[in-house]
């Protein structure tokens, strides 16, 4: 029993060290990955400066979930100072690549009126175009 255990967090070992090489020589979704194991602390220590600073490496190359990620980082204040304006700059790169939650939660900013002017009219066909996507909460909004 303690064999499996043993060579089980070696295997887990090996799988991140392979992908923190393929994150530091600019693999975008390596760094997505990378950047999501520090948000939950997954085999690391929780830490979302780390996982912030991999998701940013991973967004600047066009990544969208690490985009929308971070717009949730700047819109919850996790591990960064809560900033609704980063959080409609993160999530409006997520929508012009048409990523649902990201629509759903830039149409809030906007209904709102958190980091932008208060816009009914946006935040309604932000929160259309996510539904045409089937995204369920913006259903509800």
């Amino acid at each position: 029993m303690v064999m499996r255990i043993k060579k089980k967090k070696q295997n887990e070992n090996f799988q991140n060290s392979e992908l923190r090489s393929k994150a530091g020589q600019g693999d975008a979704n390596a760094q997505y990955l990378l950047g999501g194991l520090y948000d939950i602390g997954q085999d690391v220590p929780k830490d979302y400066v780390q996982a912030r600073q991999w998701w940013e490496q991973a967004a600047a190359q066009g990544h969208v979930e690490a985009q929308y990620l971070l717009g949730g980082l700047y819109d919850i204040g996790h591990g960064v100072p809560q900033d609704y304006e980063k959080a409609r700059q993160w999530y409006e790169q997520a929508v012009a690549q048409n990523h649902a939650e990201a629509q759903y939660n830039l149409g809030v900013l906007y209904y709102e009126g958190l980091g932008v002017p208060q816009d009914t009219t946006k935040a309604r066909e932000l929160f259309e175009k996510a539904d045409v996507q089937r995204y369920l909460d913006s259903r509800a909004a």
